[in-house]
């Protein structure tokens, strides 16, 4: 392997990767990026196939960029609406001999995704108990009212004041939720 190889990217070679990511041209990012056009086809082809940092850069950076897209408002929405939503009878049933988890097969992906944290705590006498811990369903209830804009911009967060005519949150949370839901089966 050559010394440029073992060696991190070179400041053009980093300029390159950059430019590939635009539109996934080798030959033109090579030209953006200060190559001789008559040898720009060349260079990229050498680059994205012989030089592993290069690839790996590229890969890094496409596998981040998708990452990025899943991570959109209304899916950030749909997941603290999991949360303040949640029903707890979902997740344990109770009774004259307590309380009881419900198996984790059974539970559907919005239910686990409000579950922060289950644990056993075993006894010395023998037996134990369960313990589960949801995540915050206020603190979820006050992040949709952010990401609606109910919250007032004067600093005074009072999600109940609405102006006259406005619909609920729960309305317009629904209406979004249904939009996302029918985007997903498109």
């Amino acid at each position: 392997m050559t010394r440029l190889k073992k060696a991190r990217m070179t400041p053009r070679q980093l300029r390159f990767v950059q430019e590939y990511l635009v539109d996934l041209n080798g030959k033109q990012a090579a030209i953006r990026a200060g190559y001789k056009p008559s040898c720009a086809a060349k260079i990229a082809s050498d680059m994205l196939r012989r030089q592993p940092q290069i690839v790996k850069a590229v890969s890094d950076a496409m596998a981040a960029r998708e990452f990025r897209k899943l991570l959109t408002r209304e899916r950030i929405l749909l997941e603290y609406a999991r949360i303040a939503f949640a029903d707890i009878r979902q997740i344990i049933d109770w009774g004259p001999e307590g309380l009881t988890l419900k198996e984790a097969a059974t539970l559907s992906d919005a239910d686990a995704a409000v579950i922060a944290e289950v644990s056993a705590i075993k006894h010395k006498a023998g037996g134990g108990r369960s313990r589960l811990k949801m995540h915050d369903k206020k603190r979820a209830l006050d992040a949709i009212v952010r990401l609606l804009g109910f919250a007032e911009k004067n600093g005074e967060d009072d999600p109940l004041r609405r102006p006259e005519g406005a619909l609920p949150a729960r309305e317009i949370l629904r209406r979004r939720l249904d939009a996302i839901a029918r985007e997903n089966k498109e």
